[in-house]
């Protein structure tokens, strides 16, 4: 069945499946509600027929984009990328993944099933304590014992999430308690691994920072940390070297790492 992946600013992809008509607009009425000034009530619709599905404009004040182009009316391909407002929309003609499964720590889930530990795309909430941290690094580990991988694979992902998860609590809950971690893992079997880790915290300037940390071999990043008389920083580092690929939301509160699973 094809999808639609949605970004909203600042928040979780959420993936959506096309199986009839999805409207798209500020409105609670609609299926799809983006809370964003420039988006009108009823801004745009999704639609499928025997052959195609298509986008269309329902007449909106700021119109829709498909991969920089305006458009009124089109029908979709496979990897197009729609605009609309603050929003990003990614169509897939891909057979969908399974529907996420969400596991909430702070309503004492039950996190020992089977279906957890095999489940392919999962989201972990939870505080940002030691205790809950520790619970969900060590079903990752046993969820990587899972997959398609080598041992070294195994172990350079579940450091890159100890890292992710542990920068959060650290720089960016500042050792609060009380505020709350999300942790998406999503496996795409054969293809690659996400782990997407958010905090709630203010962000920083991600762009500069792992710009630069590229650029340092991990003594010289030390160095210039402890020069400065500063602390952390390592994390970047490290998850580099675990993953192929690293990205943060503009705020810099949510980090993206993904590996190619060969």
């Amino acid at each position: 069945m094809a999808s639609l992946n949605i970004e909203i600013t600042n928040s979780f992809t959420e993936v959506l499946p096309i199986d009839n008509r999805i409207t798209i607009g500020r409105g609670n009425e609609n299926d799809v509600v983006l809370l964003d000034g420039s988006i009108s009530r009823r801004h745009a619709q999704v639609y499928k027929d025997e052959k195609n599905i298509f986008l269309e404009d329902l007449n909106s004040a700021n119109g829709i984009w498909i991969n920089g182009k305006k458009v009124v009316f089109r029908a979709l391909e496979n990897g197009d990328v729609i605009q609309i407002g603050n929003a990003k929309m990614t169509f897939s003609e891909e057979p969908l993944l399974e529907p996420t499964r969400i596991v909430d720590f702070r309503e004492k889930a039950n996190c020992n099933s089977t279906e957890i530990i095999t489940a392919n795309n999962i989201l972990f909430q939870f505080f940002s304590s030691n205790k809950d941290i520790r619970q969900v690094c060590e079903i990752v580990e046993q969820k990587l014992e899972t997959i398609n991988a080598t041992e070294q694979e195994k172990y350079q992902l579940g450091m890159a999430v100890n890292e992710a998860i542990g920068n959060a609590q650290r720089h960016g809950h500042k050792y609060n308690e009380e505020m709350v971690i999300e942790f998406h893992y999503l496996h795409f079997p054969g293809e690659e691994i996400v782990f997407i880790v958010r905090d709630q915290g203010k962000g920083f300037n991600s762009k500069n920072e792992v710009a630069h940390k590229t650029k340092l071999s991990t003594v010289e990043a030390a160095r210039e940390i402890y020069e400065k008389g500063d602390w952390g920083g390592l994390g970047i580092k490290v998850m580099l070297k675990c993953v192929d690929q690293i990205e943060y939301n503009r705020l810099g509160n949510q980090i993206t790492l993904t590996k190619y699973l060969k």
